[in-house]
């Protein structure tokens, strides 16, 4: 690949992607295909309040992957799956069952006090792994073996890591708000080979409770099993073949996930997650760029699939199934470009205006792969020095990148407004910005797919370790 001087740089920064140089004529006119009015279309469709945030499972996923697969018929590829266009996930959905519960305070000459509130269970909103109290009837006794907790309860993860270092055998967290307790209360989705657990007891959220507790009250805690039941929802994967006679059975994934957050359950105004720039923009960039390669009149000598997932918000579900049942055989499978966040240049407080970062940018020879070709397509792509390697797991690259895979997410930035929240909308989205990007990405792709070579995960980089071992078992 010819790398560009600075000052020819600045040039193509104004060029249409036509004129640069180093890039065969086929693959220039595949990247300027893609454009600006096109992605507008797709994201407009994908993050509207029609599809309700495209939680895992709801009828808007569904509506979101029929039209994935519908543009992936109209590009021309092939169904790779058993079931067409689509691979099932079998998934469970846990809850609450709210019936009967009651948290009861017991007080000698006093009258007891019934306090509303929700159980939380180990597939709830975070981790406790330590539980001391069976399911049911459980009984304690204030104040030694209670810790109620009337502190901020904005940041769920950070109150778990709080508590979750005490010795109370029942921890009570009071929120006068009820927002903890109605989103425990949420229904969680889990993979069917997940064993659901049942609730523990100890951590226990309600909007009120007694301010002071006399030493021999006695609290009993009556809470059901999880309620659960099983739920499906649907990958959506297209192959465009290769042209070579060896290589055309190997395989680049280029992926995003096509799910969100679905609709806040509680609150007023703007309670849904629309997702736009997570991650509706990279499913539009797959959509994209599967349209463009599809009109090659030479294909890349390596096959790609492009795949969007389901479940990614739940765990990395879809991803993880797609590993474990690949429409081609795993070893086969050289590396995984994966998109997120492809559309929101103001991320992190910084400007990304043709600048793009890449996760684990240097665990992997995909990092330099990509930062050149996007250099000849006008874009900077670079590792971000503060959240480069924590957000390589945080993503479905993650998923090949355990089974031995070189994987990486590439995102315009990371931590963008209204992340994970409502007002995540399409109009927000620079969508001439993500056009360039995309075509940045065409090209790198594109690059990896003909080479015959193929990535290799960096050895002299120690967070590699795991990945290059799982990797040296894959290829026997």
């Amino acid at each position: 690949m010819i790398r560009v001087a600075p000052a020819f740089l600045a040039v193509l920064l104004a060029a249409p992607v036509s004129a640069q140089r180093g890039v065969p004529s086929d693959w220039q006119a595949a990247m300027n295909r893609i454009n600006a009015d096109s992605v507008r279309g797709h994201l407009s469709f994908l993050a509207s309040d029609l599809l309700e945030g495209r939680a895992t499972p709801s009828r808007g996923l569904d509506v979101a992957a029929e039209y994935i697969a519908a543009q992936f018929r109209r590009a021309g590829l092939e169904p790779p799956l058993g079931a067409g266009y689509y691979q099932s996930l079998d998934l469970r959905e846990v809850a609450p069952d709210l019936e009967g519960f009651e948290c009861r305070v017991q007080q000698t000459g006093g009258s007891d006090v019934v306090v509303s509130g929700v159980p939380y269970s180990k597939d709830g909103i975070a981790v406790d792994r330590e539980p001391l109290m069976p399911v049911a009837d459980t009984t304690v006794t204030a104040p030694d073996a209670v810790l109620v907790y009337r502190g901020d309860v904005s940041k769920p993860q950070e109150l778990m890591k709080l508590l979750g270092a005490g010795n109370a055998k029942l921890v009570i967290v009071v929120d006068p708000s009820g927002s903890m307790v109605r989103a425990v209360a949420r229904p969680r989705v889990m993979a069917s080979t997940r064993e659901p657990r049942l609730p523990v007891g100890r951590w226990l959220f309600v909007p009120s409770f007694p301010e002071a507790l006399p030493p021999d009250a006695r609290i009993t805690v009556r809470a059901k099993p999880l309620a659960v039941r099983p739920i499906s929802a649907r990958n959506v994967a297209g192959l465009l073949r290769g042209s070579d006679p060896v290589l055309r059975d190997t395989y680049v994934v280029v992926s995003a996930h096509y799910d969100h957050e679905g609709i806040k359950p509680f609150g007023t105004g703007d309670r849904i997650y629309n997702g736009a720039n997570d991650d509706a923009s990279g499913v539009t960039a797959v959509i994209e760029l599967a349209d463009s390669f599809a009109r090659l009149p030479q294909r890349p000598r390596r096959g790609i699939l492009f795949v969007a997932f389901a479940g990614e918000e739940n765990g990395l579900l879809g991803s993880r199934e797609f590993v474990r049942n690949p429409p081609v055989e795993l070893a086969r499978i050289v590396a995984n470009i994966n998109l997120e966040h492809l559309g929101r240049p103001d991320a992190d407080g910084s400007n990304y205006i043709k600048k793009a970062t890449v996760t684990g940018f240097d665990f992997s020879s995909i990092g330099a792969t990509l930062t050149e070709a996007a250099g000849l397509a006008g874009f900077e792509f670079f590792k971000h020095e503060k959240y480069s390697d924590p957000f390589f797991a945080a993503s479905d690259n993650y998923s090949f990148a355990q089974a031995g895979i070189p994987a990486h997410t590439v995102s315009n930035g990371y931590l963008f407004p209204e992340y994970h929240a409502p007002g995540d909308h399409w109009e927000k989205i620079d969508c001439e910005n993500m056009a360039g990007l995309t075509r940045a990405l065409a090209l790198g792709v594109l690059t990896i797919a003909d080479d015959a070579r193929g990535p290799q995960w960096n050895e002299a980089n120690g967070k590699t370790e795991a990945f290059r071992k799982a990797a040296q078992g894959l290829a026997k």
